[in-house]
């Protein structure tokens, strides 16, 4: 399954990421027992940028959101996301990522 990337400048805490993420089967992701729900963001080169706890609700099957804090955002490039469940199983599971890309906000100069 293909995902649209999330892009945002330097700096910036909106848009936050939401994503409709799909099980093995292709079903809308059932949060109910699953949570807490932790999201986690690598560079591409592998490093962790960023891991904290991811926003869903039961009621909205596969909805998973990821609200930036400050700093969180700070540095230009492209990256990699994921969130996981409380069962240890990670979203998307289909040898996909999110991709997230933070643009040089030149006009901060």
């Amino acid at each position: 399954m293909s995902h649209q990337p999330h892009y945002m400048l330097e700096g910036d805490l909106a848009p936050i990421l939401e994503a409709y993420l799909r099980d093995e089967t292709g079903a809308l992701v059932d949060w109910t027992g699953k949570t807490p729900v932790t999201f986690k963001m690598c560079h591409t080169n592998g490093v962790t940028a960023i891991t904290g706890t991811a926003s869903v609700d039961v009621s909205v099957p596969g909805r998973a959101r990821y609200t930036w804090t400050a700093g969180q955002t700070a540095t230009a490039g492209t990256y990699y996301a994921t969130f996981k469940d409380n069962t240890g199983k990670s979203y998307p599971n289909d040898g996909t990522y999110l991709e997230v890309v933070i643009g040089d906000d030149r006009s901060a100069a």
